[in-house]
């Protein structure tokens, strides 16, 4: 078992879900799910709230492998069991593909609530413009809670792209799918999160990846995973970046792109474990 807590490090999620109904056909859960952004539904293990016509769920922070899969399956048995009476399913795939008729609410047009960041080039991101597609994406982001952001000003987007390198690349070789990078998911895609700000933790929401770790526990693993790696390493990697022996142009190709073999040759370059 991967222990992080004596590093003060925790992490955490909010995969996003979406649900089918008997036929397999993709349903809203607009005011079926309940919760919301600023006031989330809870659940016995965790909380949940409707984002766009997906699901979300939150976990309570993890502190080792074992808790972050407990706490994942977990929140997703609450919500099989919200949706089970509603004769609506689970269904992870990053990319679903909705009847216009499930589209017409204005909440099913919204594109992310907050701006995010490119970690390589510090500028914000573009939002995708949803109006034009019935295609909805599924987020894994991962929220990482360390202090160790604090020490330096640029440690935050530096941390976002060492998890491209731990896990952004690798996910590319595991996440078949690629159209969901046409939506969102770009290499380094986080958000910075600051207590003195107003956030609950230190540290960044990672945002490069889809939800299909949330398929198996060796994926949920493999994720929790990529966050240890990115704490133990960080000051290798750190050095490696600011020597060019990688960089951002390289890893951002690698991942916007869906590379596979460029990917395959950089986790073997690096030792990057791929789930």
């Amino acid at each position: 078992m991967c222990i992080l807590q004596e590093s003060g490090v925790g992490v955490g999620t909010d995969p996003e879900i979406f649900a089918i109904d008997k036929n397999g056909i993709y349903r809203s859960l607009i005011g079926k799910l309940g919760g919301t952004k600023a006031n989330p539904k809870p659940t016995k293990h965790g909380f949940v709230q409707e984002d766009n016509v997906a699901g979300e769920f939150n976990i309570h922070p993890a502190f080792s492998e074992d808790e972050f899969v407990t706490n994942v399956l977990n929140v997703l048995g609450d919500i099989r069991e919200i949706l089970t009476p509603m004769d609506l399913s689970i269904d992870i795939t990053p990319i679903a593909l909705f009847p216009a008729e499930e589209l017409k609410h204005d909440l099913a047009q919204m594109a992310g609530c907050e701006p995010d960041y490119n970690g390589w080039d510090l500028v914000v991101n573009d939002s995708p413009d949803l109006s034009a597609t019935q295609k909805r994406s599924g987020g894994g982001h991962l929220h990482i809670s360390w202090d160790k952001v604090n020490s330096a000003p640029l440690h935050r987007p530096l941390l976002s792209c060492i998890m491209d390198i731990t896990a952004g690349v690798a996910s590319v070789i595991m996440d078949p799918n690629t159209e969901r990078r046409e939506l969102y998911g770009k290499a380094s895609c986080h958000r910075p999160k600051v207590r003195a700000a107003g956030d609950s933790y230190d540290g960044i929401e990672y945002r490069a990846l889809s939800n299909f770790w949330l398929k198996s526990p060796s994926h949920i693993r493999w994720a929790y995973n990529t966050v240890r790696q990115a704490v133990s390493r960080f000051d290798e990697f750190s050095e490696r970046i600011d020597s060019g022996d990688i960089t951002g142009v390289e890893v951002s190709r690698i991942i916007n792109n869906s590379d596979i073999k460029g990917a395959e040759k950089f986790c073997r370059k690096y030792d990057i474990a791929v789930g």
